[in-house]
């Protein structure tokens, strides 16, 4: 079910720390409030989100950071569009967010969205913790991390074996042929 319907995803929606960052925290962070001010990118997300972005997918990432943290990180991966200093019960709250606007713009509504240009499909979430795992559910497809808790793991509905986020372009190409061939060989 899941393969089947990443062909539809029309906007991934990232956590930041440990999925597209490493996660580090800063040396002279206080325990109680971490700041991961210089976490560095892991390599291959700015590609990874590249290669969304070419395909027409919208991206997202949601940060539990400072907003100037947060943006610095999306501008140097090629993020869309940056929702920051989100508590980590906040997750599920902007997908459920995002889900209601691309559904009133499906229905041309005149409620006016919450977040605006969000493109009719599915949207995916991906991530890697405890906190992410209410959002991985309420997505309409969660990706977790293989390296990621127990928890996330089991809220999603694919896991990335190799920890990659080249492996999330990966995912909705192979979706795509699969069900193109599916289609073709119906026809045939």
């Amino acid at each position: 079910r899941a393969l089947e319907q990443a062909r539809d995803i029309r906007t991934v929606v990232f956590d930041k720390t440990g999925t597209i960052t490493v996660g580090a925290i800063d040396d002279d962070a206080d325990y109680a409030k971490p700041s991961y001010t210089k976490d560095s990118v892991k390599p291959g997300s700015k590609e990874a989100i590249a290669a969304l972005r070419a395909a027409g997918i919208r991206t997202v990432m949601l940060s539990g950071d400072k907003a100037e943290v947060a943006e610095r990180v999306a501008a140097e991966v090629g993020i869309d569009t940056v929702i920051a200093q989100v508590r980590p019960d906040g997750k599920a709250y902007w997908i459920r967010q995002l889900q209601i606007s691309r559904d009133a713009a499906a229905a041309q509504s005149s409620v006016a969205p919450a977040i605006a240009d969000v493109p009719n499909g599915l949207v995916a979430m991906v991530g890697d913790g405890i906190n992410d795992a209410p959002a991985l559910t309420r997505a309409d497809t969660g990706i977790a991390i293989g390296a990621g808790t127990d928890v996330a793991i089991d809220a999603a509905d694919v896991v990335l074996m190799n920890s990659k986020l080249s492996d999330v372009p990966a995912a909705i190409r192979l979706s795509r042929a699969t069900l193109r061939n599916i289609h073709e060989n119906l026809f045939w």
